[in-house]
């Protein structure tokens, strides 16, 4: 069914202003490239100042969880795009409403401020504002306390020799296989020869501790591979040295000296249970469970504790703290490395002049741009398939000669339209084509001007 001469004029025309427009698209896009080009500039710089004390502040959180047993989430380039972008779950514009954020909950959980969301990834914390529990040094450390106290249970000629001595004989009724039972069960005891054996409890303890202490030795030496060395503030410098020395020069050596001790020493030459139970333990010493020797190792355990007491304070006050207003997204107050960071962070990602924030708004235009060309295209070669266009090269003459920009999409004997934004449309045929020249049946008049649109087209429906 042929289109209506409305429907014909309409769709010509988006034709023939298709390149135009496709051409101020292209000026837009390249203005929007001069400016995002600057901003660029500008984010480079900005994340310059970023990036050094991120790395800071993510280098003291692996060590404040080697302490307090909270891995705290660091932030990465990615993390800062994907907010900038504000994609789903994003750490600095929380936008997901199927995750509980409890400073959000009021909110729906939607940050809506235009500053970041500063309770979770800008203080060390996940998208739900907690942390994920890791394995902490005290808690090897109160293992092998634990231990040492349980060793004290024992005799340290037990300890020492990682033996016992039992009593043995047998009893009238061999159903029973010791003194007591044998005798209160109306048994006859015969005594016989004192038996000096391992001691399986005292050797597993042993195996135990040595496990353990191992473990604390390699937990240590990753510990202290973490701990801040180029820290140019000197006080906190100077701070993590005395981490680093008390860990490399004291606890660690402590550790390796009791493990270098003797499992144990059964040069007693005893074989009674009376002599070796009174043996003067000392004799054997040094061995790991003998008293002095785990006493050692438990003051500097408990001196590691103490110093760990000390050291988690100090980190605390080195990141620091953000408090931010809920109802406007403003600072309230901040300290720390973790102040100083966000405050970098703001520089990228602040709704109202943020660096990566407006990269984000350029790249969305520019991509913008690119799809309205390519549905300006589209719409003009779908047009095309049924109305082929084509502009006038010049103004009609008043003769039955016209010049077309694209005459390729005509054939002799050809009904065709033309018209002019004003002018009305005319109705002709094509006699003959000539290179870009059509000779049609009729004249056209002078008014029918390519500045105006003219144009000449055939319906194909």
């Amino acid at each position: 069914m042929p289109l209506i001469q409305d429907d014909r004029l309409i769709f010509s025309l988006k034709i023939v202003s298709a390149d135009e427009e496709l051409s101020g698209l292209d000026v837009a896009k390249a203005q929007l490239q001069t400016k995002m080009a600057k901003v660029q500039k500008l984010d480079t710089g900005n994340k310059n100042l970023f990036d050094p004390i991120n790395t800071l502040v993510n280098a003291y959180q692996v060590e404040f969880g080697k302490l307090d047993g909270n891995s705290r989430s660091a932030i990465t380039e990615q993390d800062q795009i994907d907010s900038a972008n504000k994609k789903l779950s994003n750490h600095f514009f929380p936008n997901d409403t199927t995750i509980s954020v409890p400073s959000l909950v009021p909110f729906n959980n939607i940050w809506s401020k235009t500053k970041p969301f500063a309770m979770t990834y800008a203080i060390g914390k996940n998208y739900t504002e907690a942390y994920i529990t890791i394995q902490k040094e005290e808690d090897i450390i109160s293992t092998i306390l634990g231990y040492i106290t349980s060793a004290g249970s024992n005799s340290d000629i037990q300890n020492t020799s990682g033996q016992h001595c039992i009593d043995t004989g047998s009893c009238s009724n061999p159903t029973y296989l010791d003194e007591p039972t044998c005798l209160l069960n109306g048994g006859v005891w015969t005594p016989g020869p004192d038996l000096i054996e391992p001691f399986l409890t005292v050797q597993t303890l042993k195996t135990n501790i040595v496990s353990a202490a191992n473990s604390l030795v390699s937990f240590l030496t990753t510990e202290v591979s973490s701990i801040v060395t180029n820290d140019s503030n000197v006080t906190r410098q100077t701070q993590n040295n005395a981490a680093i020395s008390d860990i490399n020069t004291v606890i660690i050596p402590a550790l390796n000296t009791w493990l270098a001790y003797s499992d144990f020493n059964t040069s007693h030459g005893q074989t009674t249970c009376i002599g070796f139970n009174t043996y003067n333990s000392n004799l054997l010493a040094p061995t790991k469970l003998h008293s002095t020797q785990l006493t050692a190792l438990q003051s500097a355990l408990t001196a590691r504790q103490s110093f760990i007491s000390t050291r988690i304070p100090q980190l605390n006050a080195n990141l620091g703290t953000i408090s931010q207003d809920l109802n406007t997204g403003e600072i309230n107050s901040s300290s720390g490395l973790y102040g100083q960071r966000y405050s970098f962070l703001l520089l990228r990602l602040d709704i109202f002049g943020g660096s990566l924030t407006e990269l984000s708004g350029l790249q969305s235009a520019i991509n913008a741009q690119n799809s309205i060309k390519s549905s300006i295209s589209g719409s003009k070669n779908t047009y095309l398939g049924i109305l082929p266009t084509s502009l006038l090269k010049a103004p009609g003459n008043g003769t039955a000669t016209i010049n077309l920009v694209n005459s390729s999409l005509f054939s002799p004997g050809d009904s065709v339209f033309i018209t002019a934004e004003g002018q009305q449309e005319l109705q002709r045929a094509i006699k003959s084509i000539s290179g870009s020249l059509i000779v049609l049946n009729d004249a056209i008049p002078a008014k029918y001007r390519p500045s105006e649109k003219a144009r000449l087209y055939k319906d194909l429906t």
